[in-house]
């Protein structure tokens, strides 16, 4: 999802809606941002069920986690609205160099959030140790899940 929101969405808004034409987007653009605050908690539930740590904490800390991640969501798909208007209104060359600008972000946060550093690490690998590794059955259960 974060290489989605960070490159693709931008650049399939702007290839969708060129020049000022992508200002029409923009109503049905924060419109699929509620929509994504609905689906979270439909899936962490799901994720849960298969993650008994991450259902424990979730349980802790209230609503605290879907409001950080319903902010960070909006903030995301924020800049990727911000990159469709830029995007949109560039020639070819410039819309080529701001992608490779993108592209390179998004494999910079994609890295991060994939290795962690600090407490986070350990942790992690704490919650790992307590979820299946049956990676069928958690792609069945997720499946159902979100259906």
């Amino acid at each position: 999802m974060n290489a989605h929101i960070n490159l693709d969405l931008a650049i399939a808004a702007a290839r969708t809606n060129p020049g000022k034409a992508i200002h029409a987007l923009r109503r049905d653009f924060l419109l699929i941002n509620d929509i994504l605050a609905r689906v979270v908690l439909a899936v962490q539930d799901s994720i849960g069920a298969l993650s008994p740590l991450m259902s424990l904490l979730d349980q802790v800390g209230a609503r605290t986690d879907e409001r950080i991640l319903d902010f960070s969501v909006r903030q995301s798909r924020e800049e990727a609205w911000y990159n469709a208007v830029l995007l949109a209104g560039q020639n070819e060359e410039e819309r080529e160099a701001t992608i490779e600008r993108l592209d390179i972000r998004a494999a910079v946060l994609a890295r991060l959030t994939a290795r962690p550093s600090g407490l986070v690490r350990p942790a992690l690998h704490l919650i790992r140790s307590t979820e299946s590794d049956d990676v069928p059955a958690v792609i069945t259960h997720l499946d159902n899940a979100i259906r």
